[in-house]
């Protein structure tokens, strides 16, 4: 391969857990991203519609940002999958897959 050539890349993930139960919504970053390795998001199942909107804004305006921020850094999405797991009342997954080019 020719100098400065791409050979294989690099991983990162990002996975967001929507819990049914409280104080159990997460977001975790694999490797760690900028120190960080996990943040808190609002809890999104609530009896309060206003609530549910204003917790569903903050954690969309936090994954947006970090979105941007992996984007800047030179991380590009490549997939996301989105599943439900554990019994019922399960948990919403979504992962998001990112890969740079190693140097």
């Amino acid at each position: 391969a020719p100098s400065g050539a791409p050979c294989g890349y690099d991983f990162r993930t990002i996975t967001i857990i929507k819990s049914p139960y409280r104080n159990d919504c997460r977001l975790l970053l694999t490797p760690a991203f900028e120190g960080k390795t996990e943040l808190e998001l609002e809890e999104e199942y609530t009896l309060s519609s206003d609530k549910y909107r204003e917790h569903l804004q903050a954690n969309t305006a936090l994954v947006n940002q970090l979105l941007s921020d992996f984007s800047v850094a030179g991380w590009e999405l490549v997939e996301t999958h989105a599943v439900q797991e554990g019994p019922p009342p399960a948990a919403a997954v979504t992962r998001y897959l990112f890969r740079k080019a190693k140097k």
